[in-house]
């Protein structure tokens, strides 16, 4: 079907991937099969997608646009196959970009974005006042596409998240010791069933461990 596609279009200026899944789960306890479907959807699909393209038309684009994460910049917790697929997006298409200097690569990296992304785990993740609006993060990938330059990178989130890939960029270590305390407290809120993006649900954690004997 891809190539029917590419063989109708003709031509293709900009071609935008950004289709992928994620899951909410510890790393030691997502299966295998999980793992491979993650991956295959994330990294593997839009690979093959730009080879594709790239491959098959006489008239190759001259700017591809890969969704990525802040997940590829710094760990988030219970999102480690989910980070490894948005790992490998960023090792293949960055070579990519250098293998063909007047390809622009661009790859947009969303934090948390109001949408059905954990539509399978929505009530661990239904807050969506902490998120970003979908309508302001498509703006500000568009914004990205067009600005000069080669592309790159472009961190698209609100804060606290944007802090943190600064200071992951800049400081390194300070940003692992960092998320090392935050890691447990997220876990322990995803135990406790409670919603992932709700500052109030660190409070609730924070006290029942008080209550504990």
């Amino acid at each position: 079907k891809l190539d029917q596609i590419v063989d109708q279009v003709g031509r293709c200026d900009i071609v935008i991937l950004n289709a992928g899944s994620g899951q909410l789960s510890k790393a030691i306890d997502t299966c295998r099969d999980d793992t491979v479907r993650i991956i295959e959807e994330n990294a593997l699909a839009p690979i093959h997608l730009a080879r594709t393209v790239l491959q098959k038309n006489t008239n190759p684009p001259s700017q591809l646009v890969v969704t990525s994460s802040v997940a590829a910049k710094f760990a988030v917790p219970l999102s480690a196959s989910y980070a490894a697929a948005k790992h490998a997006i960023h090792g293949y298409f960055e070579t990519l970009a250098v293998e063909n200097p007047r390809l622009r690569v661009d790859l947009p990296c969303p934090g948390p974005v109001a949408t059905n992304f954990f539509q399978k785990q929505s009530s661990l993740a239904a807050n969506n006042k902490y998120k970003m609006k979908s309508h302001r993060c498509a703006r500000l990938i568009l914004s990205s596409m067009v600005l000069p330059g080669f592309g790159g990178e472009t961190w698209i989130a609100q804060q606290p998240v944007l802090f943190f890939c600064f200071l992951h960029q800049y400081l390194p270590i300070v940003s692992t010791l960092l998320l090392r305390k935050l890691g447990p407290l997220r876990l322990a809120i995803f135990d406790a069933g409670l919603d992932l993006y709700d500052p109030s649900s660190a409070k609730k954690v924070r006290k029942q461990r008080r209550k504990v004997p």
